[in-house]
């Protein structure tokens, strides 16, 4: 067997010995192949391995992200983010809208969109809901579309979310690695399909889809005792259905937040958020002079009843146990 005979590795440069050597193992069963030391050989002999400066590893749990919700099933919790942007060959911007299922390392969605604007991010969801079903929680970073926004880091997208009655779980700012498995996989997009791209964004998708095949099923995975994602993966038994409206007791008075992110209360408006368009909002009395603002059985804030005196979001502290989303609550 000759280096010739090792295309993936050229096709998959992030595929070393052990991935190969299990891939030929399953593609050739029961034929005689090469150990995957002599498959190492072949590959250092023809090039096409690179020395790496191995680095002294940090193992404190604020460098894991297990120290976040722990998925115990697949789709406990999915891994969302954008890869970056990057240029395909006519010059125009691709942002990969990336999915992933964090438990068996299965990449459910992975959308080259020309931009981050917020129709197409949620078309993407809004099909991937429908196919895969529910996640009980997204795991994500604080940017926009999906976090940011001052009342508990919500955006529209996001307050969507939390109406399906998926938990929304934000890494800390400036700390990618709390998603660190989902990162990983980007790493491995970017060397096989982003660099160089595509001529244009169509081809990029076609790229794109044929390598997400591979991934989940061709790619051995160590974290999975070498099977594959889609060894691994079922579909969420959570089934998407566009949120019902919100019905308030009647100790609550409604109000709908306008395109502004305003309501009208006590015959002036008050800003409560942009990410809360058309949402309607329950006003509960708190003491005498203030009233508790809730979206279903989300507490935003308080807004005092003095007609100057500003919304107050809720502050919401973070958790930091190691539970399974299944089991822990908003």
């Amino acid at each position: 067997m000759e280096a010739s005979d090792f295309g993936a590795e050229k096709k998959h440069p992030s595929w070393g010995s052990k991935k190969l050597f299990v891939r030929l193992r399953r593609k050739f069963f029961g034929e005689q192949i090469p150990s995957r030391a002599t498959i190492s050989r072949i590959l250092k002999k023809a090039g096409l391995v690179t020395a790496q400066r191995r680095t002294r590893q940090k193992v404190g749990p604020e460098h894991l992200d297990s120290a976040r919700l722990v998925p115990v099933w697949c789709n406990d919790v999915w891994g969302v983010d954008f890869k970056g942007w990057f240029y395909t060959g006519d010059g125009h911007k691709c942002y990969p809208l990336t999915i992933s299922d964090l438990y068996s390392r299965y990449i459910i969605c992975c959308d080259d969109l020309a931009s981050m604007a917020l129709p197409a991010v949620w078309k993407s969801f809004e099909r991937t809901f429908k196919e895969y079903g529910l996640p009980r929680a997204i795991r994500v970073d604080n940017g926009k579309p999906f976090g940011g926004g001052w009342v508990l880091g919500l955006t529209q997208l996001s307050v969507w979310w939390r109406l399906l009655g998926i938990q929304v779980d934000f890494i800390d700012p400036g700390k990618p690695y709390q998603n660190g498995t989902h990162e990983r996989m980007h790493l491995t997009l970017k060397m096989e399909i982003a660099d160089p791209a595509a001529v244009n964004l169509k081809a990029q998708q076609r790229r794109t889809r044929n390598w997400i095949r591979s991934f989940n099923e061709e790619r051995p995975h160590e974290a999975l005792d070498m099977k594959t994602p889609a060894e691994m993966y079922v579909t969420s038994e959570l089934k998407y259905h566009p949120p019902r409206a919100i019905e308030y007791g009647s100790e609550f008075e409604v109000r709908e937040v306008n395109s502004k992110g305003d309501i009208q209360w006590l015959n002036n408006r008050r800003f409560i958020g942009e990410a809360f368009k058309s949402q309607r909002l329950g006003l509960r009395r708190w003491n005498d002079t203030i009233h508790e603002i809730y979206l279903g059985n989300i507490l935003l804030g308080h807004l005092p009843d003095a007609p100057f005196s500003a919304f107050r979001p809720t502050v919401s502290r973070r958790k930091t146990a190691r539970t399974s989303p299944a089991k822990s609550s908003e």
